[in-house]
């Protein structure tokens, strides 16, 4: 499935290109097993259904802020991903994660500073994401298209 995020603020509008691969086993994965099992909270790669985020456009390898950038390029088909370890097993909660990593990734690359600052400056987005997705709306307008 493919999905076009696009995110606008003060500045030109920047567009996202992803394809949403849906898996349904371990075997089937894009991302190696060592990646969800060095990064993730429980140290397991995900059961069952889970959704991986292929990075099609832009080229982020050529903005200066890349290494702050929560990219990860497979070992097995060396594509970048979007760096997310959590289990993702519906489409919606996919969706909206990867609204709050465009809109992350766009603060990175326009005020050459870690997503995670902003994160860590605010307790109530420490203890929930949804919070951090509030306050990047507040900041930029952000429009997601699914094509299936």
């Amino acid at each position: 499935m493919k999905v076009k995020i696009t995110v606008t603020g003060k500045a030109r509008p920047f567009e996202f290109n992803f394809i949403v691969h849906v898996t349904e086993s371990i075997e089937s994965r894009k991302l190696e097993d060592d990646f969800y099992v060095n990064y993730s909270k429980n140290r397991q790669v995900p059961i069952g259904k889970h959704h991986e985020i292929e990075i099609i456009s832009p080229d982020l390898s050529k903005e200066s802020s890349f290494k702050w950038i929560h990219v990860h390029r497979s070992k097995k088909d060396n594509k970048l991903y979007v760096c997310i370890v959590d289990h993702l097993s519906t489409i919606e909660e996919t969706l909206e994660i990867l609204e709050m990593w465009a809109a992350g990734t766009l603060y990175t690359i326009r005020f050459h500073k870690m997503f995670d600052c902003l994160i860590a400056e605010d307790e109530a987005i420490n203890r929930d994401y949804k919070n951090a997705l509030k306050k990047l709306k507040d900041n930029f307008n952000i429009v997601a298209n699914i094509e299936a």
